[in-house]
């Protein structure tokens, strides 16, 4: 065996004589047999896996805790909430003009900056 300029390892193959870096597992690693003792917390710690994964590691229970409390809250302005209801009923000139206007073309700029105001350095 013979060793490169980082000191790992290498192992000459007899058939290309191309180097190939070993992979050596720590000696107190030890893989875990499956019984019916440790059964369920493999399954809990895979679903913990996936689910981590899945939610980009956001607990689904914060995101729970912070959704009822945005609804508690929201249950106490009786105002907002009837503002949010009626906020499209309000609107629908501005979408039927957005949604049935010709001359808007795909090439045009954002619209809300077609102000003069956009276009002077603050």
């Amino acid at each position: 065996m013979k060793t490169d300029n980082l000191a790992r390892p290498i192992k000459l193959t007899e058939e290309k004589q191309s180097p190939q870096v070993a992979l050596l597992a720590p000696p107190t690693t030890q893989v875990k047999q499956i019984t019916p003792d440790n059964c369920f917390d493999l399954i809990d710690k895979s679903y913990q896996a996936q689910l981590g994964h899945i939610t980009s590691g956001i607990s689904p229970a914060a995101m729970m805790t912070v959704y009822c409390s945005w609804l508690a809250q929201l249950a106490q302005s009786p105002g907002r909430m009837i503002e949010l209801v009626l906020y499209p009923v309000t609107h629908v000139q501005d979408y039927l003009t957005t949604i049935l206007d010709k001359d808007h073309s795909e090439n045009d700029a954002d619209p809300r900056f077609k102000s003069e105001d956009w276009r002077h350095l603050p």
